[in-house]
């Protein structure tokens, strides 16, 4: 999907230490329509100044901020930041939550978030910026870019031809006791139906409607391992989720009990163990053939003279390439497997959010007939 849009009068802004949104922020006090779009925010509000601004605003001011929740570390499976993953799966998530109740805001707040948002922007009905920048404390101390507009013809045409439809694919805040459930799987479910699609369209050939497993022309990269792993370490955490819901309701145990067998069904642990450190997954996605090469050459340094140099190059290259082969002979169950297991896992996240959908329908019922009595 591609949105192009002309406009005049804008201004090149760079910032270093300071925020390049700054103008923006001051119209904050002109405004009775504002829009925000980022990757992500602090979650703390301390000297938050684009959040101070919004808690600052009177009532007749229409807010709507769309969000991913993101969190990326560099970790390996047996560090403790790892352990501490599987810990805190949740911990951003409820973060964001607190930051963005709608009851805490004078003005008329609406959150939203969606989980494969990488775009930042800040307006009114006056100015937009639109830059590199995330919303948070952290991006002021960064190297950032963007354009500051004042063409009102082009932000009526952004909010109405992009932010509307980026919201019109977006989660809107809950308002029931299991956002953080809720927000945790419908956030791992995007991160993991990227990676299987990433996997599909790397690791595999499609014919006729079934993949085959490529072997040795792979574009996987080792960043893409490491994401993976990453997120299936936090989905360890999802049972622990369930586990802190609390219930008083009689009616809801039912359904939350099939959520939670849902949750235990679940097991990371399969996946890590196929792609994680050490295993032939990992030595696959880690082959260099150039290094490999020179590994096997080695052998044959002191007796590649001049004139049995090529012969020696080609009993070096063909020993990297049947490296190369036994490895993909090695890892193509593996292969197959976590494909199967994911496949699996996504099936069985769709399921709880199913019971959640169900589950939240109940609360909001509930909360209706005891408005009318």
């Amino acid at each position: 999907m591609k949105t192009a849009l002309s406009f005049s009068g804008g201004t090149f802004v760079s910032t270093k230490d300071e925020l390049g949104y700054g103008e923006v922020l001051e119209d904050f006090k002109n405004a009775k329509t504002i829009r925000i779009v980022t990757f992500n925010l602090s979650k703390d509000t301390k000297d938050d100044q684009l959040f101070e601004r919004l808690q600052a605003l009177e009532s007749d001011v229409d807010i709507q901020l769309i969000t991913n929740i993101p969190s990326r570390f560099e970790w390996y499976s047996s560090s403790k930041t790892g352990e501490y993953l599987k810990k805190t799966a949740g911990t951003n998530i409820n973060a964001y939550l607190k930051k963005l109740n709608p009851d805490d805001f004078n003005a008329n707040m609406i959150p939203f978030f969606n989980f494969n948002n990488h775009a930042k922007i800040v307006g009114t009905e006056n100015i937009v910026y639109i830059g590199s920048a995330n919303f948070s404390n952290e991006s002021s101390k960064n190297y950032e870019t963007g354009i500051i507009v004042k063409d009102k013809d082009f932000i009526t045409n952004l909010y109405k031809l992009f932010f509307n439809v980026l919201k019109d694919n977006s989660i809107p805040y809950f308002k029931d006791d299991y956002n953080q459930l809720r927000l945790f799987t419908i956030s791992i479910l995007s991160r993991l139906n990227n990676h299987y699609e990433r996997i599909i369209d790397t690791l595999f050939l499609r014919r006729d409607g079934v993949e085959f497993f490529i072997g040795q022309e792979t574009r996987f990269t080792k960043d893409d391992q490491w994401e993976l792993l990453h997120d299936l370490h936090e989905l360890s955490g999802i049972t622990g989720l369930i586990d802190n819901i609390e219930n008083d309701d009689n009616e809801l145990e039912e359904i939350i009990e099939k959520i939670s067998d849902l949750c235990y069904k679940i097991d990371p642990d399969n996946i890590i163990d196929l792609i994680g450190v050490d295993s032939t997954f990992d030595q696959y996605v880690s082959y260099d053939f150039e290094n490999t090469y020179w590994d096997c050459f080695a052998e044959y340094n002191s007796l590649a003279t001049e004139d049995m140099l090529e012969h020696y190059t080609e009993i070096a290259t063909g020993e990297a390439n049947e490296i190369l082969e036994d490895l993909c002979n090695e890892v193509e169950n593996d292969v197959y497997a976590i494909k199967i297991s994911l496949e699996s896992t996504i099936e069985i996240l769709k399921e709880i959010l199913l019971s959640l959908k169900e589950l939240s329908l109940h609360v909001v019922n509930e909360d209706i007939d005891n408005t009318r009595t």
